[in-house]
């Protein structure tokens, strides 16, 4: 009688078949021996019916130990830990990298004078704080007079924005990753259309319009307004500093969800879109009669602006109306009672910049008043503006002026 045996095994290098046992009985049965073990009658298919003539394919199962199976699974268990661990750890690398590391990478394609307020998060996370969670998230820090961020934030409201007569009670650096993301994409993009593109990107199409000539001198306003920044070089798109005033808990949230998670875009006097001037004293009416006044200085990309001369009371103003269509925005040269003046003039004037989406704003400041020379500011500023209801039911200036 033939037998063929096919023994499947892993954990064994060698065993022994010892006997076969009556091989005129209608079964066989084998045993085997591993090193030192002794000799265990094995189990499963070791007993197979024969009938005369045939091959017999045997598969051999031997029996585990109890200690074996119980180290075994053992072994398991903590192999599977050790798995779940290194799974978590390849998990957090990969939001590390996507979240702090390419953040911080994307940082690179800002100017060097303007990346360097939220490089300091990176430099020093230790002293900023985390406000919120997710995609709600952002850092923030006292900002202490004497160091050198308070010095940049002097440079920029005190010059630039002419803000010097207002009093600091409080002033917050202010770092949203999400927001300057967003931002830094979407100059990107500018960046690249007006570059490859100049022509459609770039086109002042403007000046044969009603009032050409006027909305050429606005625009060289916009222009001799970019200029004092000395991070905006000719053939990029311009970066501003500019001011949005409001209440200090409106302000707060603003940080946290951006402009238009706050509210819907205002259906302004020169446009419709999120309202910012390069003048602090201008903004006195959107925040001195606050409870909490509060101003957030941002960096703005105006992109190539249209220029806007139209009187919002007059046929043909741009009350309501999108931004233009191939613009990025609308500049508007205005008065301190909030009109445009009614020809091009040097002295007495102020703006208003309407961009139409937050991509377009990175905050970077968030400055709490002091009210106790707010009132007369005011006073010398002092005109009606157009406010709206947010959805916390607090007035929140996000338009134009109106007399």
């Amino acid at each position: 009688l033939l037998f063929s045996l096919d023994f499947i095994y892993n954990h064994f290098e060698e065993f022994f078949i010892q006997e076969i046992i009556s091989t005129h009985l209608p079964y066989v049965r084998f045993f085997w021996r591993l090193g030192s073990l002794k000799e265990n009658e094995l189990d499963g298919p070791s007993i197979t019916q024969i009938s005369g003539g045939c091959a017999v394919t045997i598969s051999v199962i031997p029996k585990t130990p109890d200690s074996e199976k119980a180290s075994s699974t053992l072994g398991m268990i903590i192999g599977g830990v050790i798995g779940g661990l290194f799974f978590l750890l390849a998990i957090a690398l990969v939001v590390f990298w996507k979240f702090y590391y390419q953040q911080k990478l994307s940082l690179s394609n800002l100017p060097y004078d303007v990346r360097w307020f939220y490089e300091q998060y990176y430099k020093h996370p230790s002293s900023w704080k985390k406000e919120g969670s997710g995609g709600v998230a952002f850092y923030h820090k006292i900002v202490m007079k004497g160091s050198e961020h308070w010095d940049r934030l002097s440079l920029i409201f005190d010059k630039f924005c002419q803000g010097r007569d207002i009093i600091i009670h409080d002033a917050y650096a202010i770092y949203n990753p999400s927001l300057v993301s967003a931002c830094v994409t979407q100059l990107q993009i500018m960046e690249q259309r007006m570059q490859s593109n100049p022509e459609i990107f770039k086109k002042k199409t403007y000046i044969l319009e009603d009032q050409g000539e006027f909305r050429a001198w606005t625009f060289e306003q916009f222009q001799k307004r970019a200029n004092e920044c000395n991070w905006n070089q000719p053939n990029t798109p311009v970066i501003l500093p500019a001011i949005h005033g409001t209440d200090f808990h409106i302000a707060w949230k603003i940080c946290a969800t951006g402009f238009a998670n706050l509210s819907s875009l205002d259906d302004g006097f020169f446009g419709k879109g999120i309202y910012f001037t390069t003048y602090a004293l201008y903004a006195l009416p959107y925040f001195a009669k606050k409870e909490r006044p509060a101003i957030i200085i941002s960096f703005i990309l105006p992109g190539n602006p249209f220029p806007v001369v139209e009187n919002p009371n007059l046929k043909g103003s741009k009350v309501g109306t999108a931004i233009v269509s191939g613009y990025n925005s609308h500049y508007v040269k205005t008065l301190a009672s909030g009109y445009p003046p009614p020809a091009p003039q040097e002295n007495g004037l102020f703006d208003e910049i309407v961009v139409p989406q937050e991509a377009q704003i990175m905050p970077v400041f968030l400055l709490r008043l002091d009210t106790r020379n707010l009132a007369s500011l005011h006073d010398r500023m002092d005109r009606v503006v157009l406010q709206r209801q947010d959805d916390d039911d607090s007035l929140v200036s996000l338009s134009s002026t109106l007399l």
